[in-house]
């Protein structure tokens, strides 16, 4: 259905039809020239062209209902894991390949279908035939079409899989948002065969130097007639393997889960690579999960971090449990009683953490111990902060409160921010947080620092500081204007269900604050010294000038060389004033590397090294998982198949599948017809060329 609408008033139109009268008529009966029928008809063909050329600036156009009959999507979700390639012979995935192809194809006759692939990650392709990934993350995987098509009108997922996931969430009891009915076809091998093997191995991944931890070993068989197993902790050491404890266990039936634990004492700092291992064990048919490598992080300490306020407050409890990790220990002190006795030395914490400050005179005296000592702080302000205080104590920051009213702010990340690399993760997450409540007045950077968050007033991003990291005399700080930290915190829990993005951010903070300066010309990232062999790996890096002035002219070069003496060369890209590199994906290994340029007749260089771990975890289990396909499509009004044919005859029973009609609207602006200029370079024509054949001008 079709509608002419005017982007004026209605009554525009009996103007403009005057005015285009008034002018043809001036023209032709003021001065009778010809007689009274052509001039009649050169007023019209001057008027209608008049009046055509007038109604084009009233800007109308036809407005346009469009009616469209949407089909639903089918999206196939295919696990690429090569546990399902381990116990299928080749001549069945080529059946059942060939299976997959015809009912895609039959399903794309009717309904628009929509592959992907999941394995560590999900990407959107044409289902091939190789299945070889390394890991599965099959919460990841299903969590990432429910968030892509919340929106969309999608009848039915198919999900085939062997319900074996050795990453990520327990599927089991995954719910799709929209209640859409999703139907599996159960792949694998659900038979049961005899086999020992290591069924999980618990151990801290960090550890401290000179600590005792568990490492737990349960081990598990069934129906074999395994009579001892030795048990053993090796590890690598100049090239092999070497044991460090052994112990044995006596099964008393067939099927047996005995768990193992060993005391194991870390001293020296950097990656210890272990390894549990299973020996005598006759007639093993998957030898493969008898073995499990894993590897600790030794560090040298781990970092104390106080965090000091004369009031409690809900943000306080969320920062403690956002920084608690294996290489913080936070402790808190609530200091409301004018005494100082309850606070810790200067000396027995790495950084401090001073939420509030307010006019107690022992505390701020304490503050100053504090500074003196050189040791890094984040301030946090908030309703209760003493400004000027805080104004004498730091200089990064300057604070004019002009009234007692509060004022609320969003955050935004601050694209200019150079100190350490951004994750593209909180650009999105700060863009949803909820706001910060400060005092109302203006913020400042003063110091020799940048703004890592800027406030956001409703859609308008300001330059007013909202975190800010920067050096002081006696050391590095960071600044925060604001509280509701406790917000920040149980938004992300109730989006993600964790808090590993803020915790990051955070602990990133910290991190930076917490080294000392750094007045090394050449500075190489170094993040990580343990990867997997499914991870991208990345180098940073970045150059200054003797005026400490940041510049990437030269070029910065990466040598990494492997175990067995490999060398490649790599340079690193220039961007924003920074060097990057990216290596992508790595075999397990051990890496030396060495980052160097040149600057102004001098060279510097970064050396060190870092280990790839290689994943067997699709070795570890091969019994398909049927139960929990089945659990997981009965929560999702589905079922569990075994054939494409009886899956194809579900999708037709569905509701779900039904078409619905979608109504669109289409403006189809008159100017930009152009028949309508033609007709009106027509009249104008046909005018001029009567005038002419009549004899005027």
């Amino acid at each position: 259905m079709s509608s002419l609408h005017l982007s004026y008033p209605i009554w525009s139109l009996a103007l403009i039809l005057g005015l285009s009268i008034i002018l043809s008529g001036i023209l032709y009966f003021r001065n009778k020239q010809h007689s009274s029928a052509i001039s009649t008809a050169l007023f019209i063909l001057r008027s209608v062209g008049i009046f055509c050329l007038l109604l084009l600036l009233l800007n109308p156009y036809i407005n346009q209902t469009i009616q469209n009959d949407k089909k639903a999507k089918i999206i196939v979700l295919q696990d690429k894991s090569s546990s399902i390639a381990m116990v299928t012979p080749e001549s069945t995935m080529a059946e059942y390949q060939g299976d997959l192809n015809q009912f895609v194809n039959d399903m794309e006759s009717l309904h628009p279908v929509e592959t992907y692939e999941f394995g560590t990650d999900v990407e959107e392709k044409a289902i091939d035939t190789g299945y070889n990934e390394k890991v599965t993350d099959l919460y990841r995987a299903l969590d990432y079409i429910n968030k892509i098509y919340e929106s969309d009108h999608v009848g039915a997922i198919v999900l085939a899989t062997d319900g074996i996931y050795n990453r990520g969430g327990n599927p089991s009891y995954f719910k799709f948002r929209n209640n859409t009915p999703l139907l599996i076809y159960g792949m694998g091998d659900t038979t049961q065969r005899s086999d020992v093997k290591i069924q999980q191995v618990l151990y801290n991944e960090i550890v401290r130097k000179d600590e005792t931890s568990e490492i737990e070993v349960d081990v598990k068989g069934h129906n074999t007639e395994a009579k001892n197993i030795s048990v053993h902790l090796q590890q690598w050491d100049k090239g092999r393997w070497s044991t460090i404890e052994s112990k044995t266990i006596r099964p008393e039936s067939n099927d047996f889960f005995e768990t193992v634990i060993f005391q194991r004492s870390y001293t020296n700092p950097g990656l210890d690579q272990l390894r549990i291992k299973l020996s005598d064990i006759e007639n093993d048919i998957q030898p493969a999960n008898n073995e499990r490598n894993f590897f600790v992080e030794v560090l040298e300490t781990t970092r104390k971090i106080a965090i000091v306020s004369p009031i409690p407050h809900p943000d306080i409890a969320a920062l403690t449990e956002l920084l608690t990790t294996e290489n913080n220990e936070v402790a808190v002190y609530i200091n409301n009683n004018s005494k100082t006795t309850n606070l810790p030395s200067p000396q027995d914490a790495d950084l401090w953490i001073f939420y509030q400050l307010s006019t107690d005179g022992n505390l701020n005296s304490y503050l100053q111990t504090v500074i003196k000592e050189k040791k890094p702080i984040f301030y946090i302000n908030g309703l209760k902060t003493n400004d000027n205080l805080v104004n004498e104590v730091q200089n990064l920051v300057e604070f004019k409160v002009k009234s007692r009213q509060h004022n609320l702010y969003s955050s935004a990340i601050n694209p200019l921010f150079d100190y350490f690399t951004i994750d593209d993760e909180w650009k999105s997450l700060f863009s949803k947080f909820p706001p910060l409540t400060s005092k109302f007045g203006e913020f400042t950077l003063v110091g020799n620092g940048q703004n890592l968050l800027t406030q956001q007033i409703g859609d308008v991003e300001t330059d007013a500081p909202s975190l800010s990291l920067g050096e002081s005399p006696n050391g590095r700080i960071a600044v925060l204007n604001g509280e509701g930290i406790w917000k920040w915190k149980l938004f992300e829990y109730l989006e993600n269900d964790n808090n590993e993005i803020l915790s990051g951010f955070f602990n990133k903070v910290i991190e930076y604050i917490s080294q000392q300066k750094d007045d090394r010309l050449f500075r190489l990232q170094k993040n990580k010294l343990l990867f997997d062999e499914t991870e991208n790996i990345s180098f940073t890096a970045e150059l200054y000038n003797p005026a400490l002035e940041k510049i990437s002219e030269p070029d910065v070069f990466f040598e990494l060389t492997d175990e067995s003496n490999n060398q490649s060369t790599y340079t690193f890209d220039k961007i924003n004033n920074q060097y990057q590199l990216s290596l992508g994906q790595l075999n397990p290994g051990t890496y030396q590397y060495s980052a160097h340029t040149q600057s102004a007749g001098k060279e510097y260089r970064e050396n060190g090294q870092f280990t790839v771990a290689d994943i067997e975890y699709e070795y570890y289990q091969l019994e398909a998982n049927h139960n929990l396909l089945a659990q997981l499509a009965q929560n999702n009004k589905g079922k569990l198949f075994y054939d494409f044919d009886s899956i194809k005859t579900s999708i037709e029973e569905l509701n779900t599948m039904q078409s619905y009609l979608v109504e669109s609207n289409i403006k189809n602006p008159l100017i930009d017809w152009k028949w309508l200029a033609f007709i009106v370079l027509l009249l104008i024509s046909a005018e001029w060329i009567i005038r002419r054949y009549f004899g005027s001008y």
